[in-house]
């Protein structure tokens, strides 16, 4: 079972990155990228770690994929 759903969110990933790019001008999208602006901003502020970036990176393309 849990190997059909790596497959399954393989093919999903690869859609996902396809889908982004059709639905870029899209406001949800565009929300999206100034929300990874601030936060990109905000880290630099804070002084915050490469890995908390990368957290903070990770999730924010969750969102991005579940607004898009």
């Amino acid at each position: 079972m849990q190997s059909h759903l790596c497959v399954l969110q393989g093919r999903k990933g690869a859609n996902l990155k396809k889908n982004q790019m059709n639905a870029y001008p899209s406001t949800a999208c565009k929300l999206t990228q100034d929300f990874l602006v601030q936060t990109i901003v905000f880290y630099g502020q804070s002084g915050a770690t490469r890995t908390d970036f990368f957290k903070g990176e990770q999730q924010q393309q969750n969102l991005f994929a579940t607004q898009c």
